[in-house]
């Protein structure tokens, strides 16, 4: 998933997150993000800062001009160089293990705290009786269990298992809910700009300021294109679901990546974008069905899945994990000796191997997919995790290389900040952490679990007085604090 602390019973690692691999993207090189708050300098939240984000996007869709909808990426600009603190300037600052558990008493209460286990089933009731649990509580707590067992029912492994309860327990410590529904942003300037504007304009407009980094306005734009009309409604939500992808939000990616595949069940990129994400939140078995998907919707590899040595009948017996990772390590493996110069192919074998956790195998597909894609900066990134997820005792060091490369290649983009952020973290050096942390957060302010991260990287710091500032949600707060 997005970056669940590894936690578990028998071997304890110092405060360890998994690192997303991202969302595979376009042949883009973005540049640096302008922020909408740089732009409308001094203006607050009233109507000046409106009108002058109406009046941004109105330039904004002056200077592009209308063209017809493809699904590859527009040509932009070069990326600007962005200065990023070495790795050896901070020294280890706290290097005692820190629980997460430990921060939520409630969990604390059910036999979490620091150094405890459960010890049995009359216990674990006996706290929950104690606690103030609401009709909407018990009801959440039963649409868990019974996605538990119906998780377990397909694969009972004990990987499925941990996987499950990293998922629970990281959206809980974010106060997450996984939307059902996408919901259009209120107040967008480019819908107040678009009169007169039509959708492929606006479709441009997106492009452009998602080419630039500007990816919570290229969203806008995107949006406000789909409500005017006029534009291909696939292309349009994979774009929107990209954008989000990048900005670390896996979930709300996942909802417009569907919608982009109900349009148009044949869009290959959005097939991809989907299997990516899809691993990040530990959902496997849609995983590897969009990556199945994908296969047979190119062109180039749709014969493959249809080959007897890889049909599996359904109808007798529900096939393990291990048997589903397999047959699709052998159709891409099959398709990497069809077209060995694909880039697509050797990332998606990044992803399955990612899903087993065979990390060695994950970061040799990886290198195959740069040798013939070394400017994609998601695919540095995928690189980087991998390196900072392997059991290696180097990994999260070795990571900080890859994740600079996507930086240098894309300073907007959110998920490499991120990571590289978890990456000191995991090094214990929680000050570089914090750094990284508020650096994203100055890109993407919404990102609820990335405050999560920064709540414990200032715990380890042992910061109270920062601490504190957190809820407030306003990076600049920390801006005597930290450099960033």
């Amino acid at each position: 998933k997005r970056n669940p602390p590894a936690h578990k019973k028998k071997k304890k690692k110092k405060n360890t997150h998994t690192h997303p691999i991202a969302s595979h993207n376009q042949q883009s090189k973005p540049t640096r993000l302008m922020s909408l708050k740089g732009l409308v300098s001094g203006e607050g939240c009233g109507g000046g800062a409106t009108n002058a984000l109406t009046s941004l996007a109105s330039a904004v869709l002056q200077s592009a001009p209308p063209s017809a909808i493809s699904s590859s990426a527009a040509t932009e600009p070069a990326s600007v160089q962005h200065s990023i603190p070495p790795p050896s300037v901070a020294d280890a600052i706290y290097a005692s293990s820190h629980d997460p558990l430990a921060m939520d008493p409630a969990l604390a209460s059910i036999g979490h705290s620091h150094g405890q286990e459960i010890l049995n089933e009359d216990e674990v009731a006996d706290s929950f009786s104690n606690l103030d649990l609401t009709e909407k509580d018990l009801e959440q707590l039963e649409t868990e269990y019974a996605e538990f067992a119906r998780a377990m029912d397909a694969d009972p492994s004990p990987e499925t298992m941990e996987n499950f309860w990293q998922h629970a327990f990281w959206n809980d410590m974010e106060g997450v809910v996984a939307p059902k529904e996408y919901t259009m942003s209120t107040d967008n300037p480019f819908l107040e700009a678009a009169a007169g504007v039509s959708g492929p304009s606006l479709h441009e407009a997106g492009r452009k300021l998602f080419g630039e980094g500007r990816l919570e306005e290229s969203i806008w734009a995107f949006e406000a294109a789909l409500q005017v009309g006029g534009v291909d409604l696939s292309d349009t939500w994979r774009w929107i679901g990209t954008a989000q992808a990048e900005n670390d939000h896996d979930q709300v990616a996942i909802l417009c990546l569907e919608k982009s595949i109900a349009a148009d069940p044949d869009n290959v990129e959005a097939l991809l974008d989907l299997g990516v994400s899809y691993t990040n939140e530990l959902n496997h078995d849609k995983a590897m069905h969009h990556l199945a998907e994908w296969l047979r919707k190119n062109d180039v590899y749709a014969a493959i899945p249809s080959r007897p040595e890889f049909a599996l009948d359904l109808d007798s017996y529900s096939p393990s994990f291990e048997v589903k990772h397999k047959r699709m390590i052998d159709m891409y493996m099959l398709a990497s000796t069809m077209n060995p110069a694909d880039p697509d192919v050797w990332t998606v074998l990044g992803v399955l191997y990612n899903l087993s956790r065979d990390y060695a195998l994950a970061e040799d597909a990886f290198r195959k997919a740069l040798q013939y894609d070394p400017d994609s900066y998601s695919l540095w990134n995928k690189l980087g995790a991998t390196m900072a997820n392997s059991p290696a005792a180097d990994g999260s060091k070795q990571a900080v290389y890859a994740y600079r490369k996507a930086i240098e290649l894309k300073p907007s983009y959110t998920r490499a900040w991120v990571n590289m952020g978890i990456s000191y973290s995991n090094q214990s050096m929680y000050d570089l952490a914090a750094k990284y942390y508020l650096r994203a957060l100055s890109l993407n302010p919404t990102a609820s679990h990335v405050w999560s991260y920064l709540r414990i990287a200032l715990e380890c710091l042992k910061r109270p007085d920062l601490i504190e500032m957190v809820s407030a949600r306003d990076v600049n707060l920390f801006r005597d604090h930290f450099q960033f």
